[in-house]
């Protein structure tokens, strides 16, 4: 009898174990597969990323929108610092926008898709709504032909003025440091784009050109990479960087209708495409009015 329970016992013990190397091989099979995926088959042009002007659309909306503070149990609330400012009168940038990244995680190969949504009813909030699932549908497009796509992560940051303004900047980036920004400028009270002109003046800027030309000479020389003067490279002594500086400075990527936004204290930013040493001949930058860049601060969802 002692020898029959002895076989029973012992038995079981295999039938224990070989259930557990089972589960452990089939973790391990997954985790290979996640990390054995084919490298990038497809890229667009180099060094020439294209950005989407945001539409503007005129409304004709005179209630104010409310906002929703429902989120699912799938949805994470960003907790950033710069994000979770509270402004006197208007509560914080997080009260008005959400991350949803778990509605895009189908998409993820070897990162992280972290999506604004912003918590204003009103037509030009639906707008920047579609315009961000446009680029996932790109994104899913590229995973279905080829297995990868070249923006493998996005990541936002939003930011909530005294006065009420909402700023969302939301970032595609790319294989080659070729990132793509998009920044959206909204009037809490209505939902509305705020257009440049009053971004401007909130930040008691009159010329938007002109601060851009100095604050991109700013960013040039901070780099250390640089040296410019009076908008023109002095070294190195090149002359393709010579012209990649000149187009830095080109009225087609600094005007009034370029893409710039505030931060929480109400100062200034601005997005166009700067020279660079890092393989193309430009690529897109975030910087403030000293020509600090704003891409790596805090307030950034990863």
């Amino acid at each position: 009898m002692k020898k029959l329970i002895s076989v029973i016992l012992a038995a079981a013990m295999v039938l224990s174990l070989a259930a557990c190397d089972t589960a452990n091989n089939s973790k391990d099979s997954k985790h290979r597969d996640r990390n054995s995926k084919e490298t990038l088959a497809y890229k667009p042009e180099f060094g020439d990323p294209e950005v989407t002007d945001v539409p503007t659309i005129e409304t004709d909306e005179t209630t104010e929108p409310t906002v929703t503070t429902e989120t699912s149990e799938t949805t994470t609330e960003a907790t950033t610092e710069a994000t979770t400012t509270t402004v006197a009168g208007f509560g914080r940038a997080t009260d008005y926008v959400i991350d949803v990244r778990s509605d895009y995680k189908h998409l993820e190969i070897y990162s992280e898709y972290h999506v604004p949504k912003v918590l204003l009813n009103s037509s030009d909030v639906d707008d920047m709504q579609k315009e961000i699932e446009q680029c996932f549908e790109g994104y899913a497009a590229d995973i279905a032909e080829y297995g990868n796509t070249h923006y493998y992560s996005t990541d936002y940051a939003a930011f909530l003025t005294q006065n009420g303004i909402l700023t969302v900047v939301f970032v595609e980036n790319g294989e080659w440091d070729d990132d793509i920004f998009h920044v959206w400028n909204f009037d809490v009270t209505t939902g509305k784009k705020v257009p440049n002109y009053k971004i401007a003046s909130a930040a008691g800027i009159s010329n938007i050109r002109q601060t851009a030309m100095d604050a991109a000479q700013a960013y040039l020389n901070n780099s250390g990479m640089f040296v410019v003067e009076n908008y023109e490279l002095v070294s190195p002594d090149d002359e393709f960087y010579a012209k990649a500086v000149e187009d830095t400075f080109s009225e087609e990527r600094l005007n009034d209708d370029m893409m710039i936004g505030l931060m929480n204290d109400g100062s200034i930013f601005f997005v166009s495409g700067i020279a660079s040493y890092a393989g193309g001949e430009w690529y897109y930058r975030m910087y403030d009015a000293q020509g600090k860049d704003l891409h790596n601060v805090a307030g950034w969802v990863r």
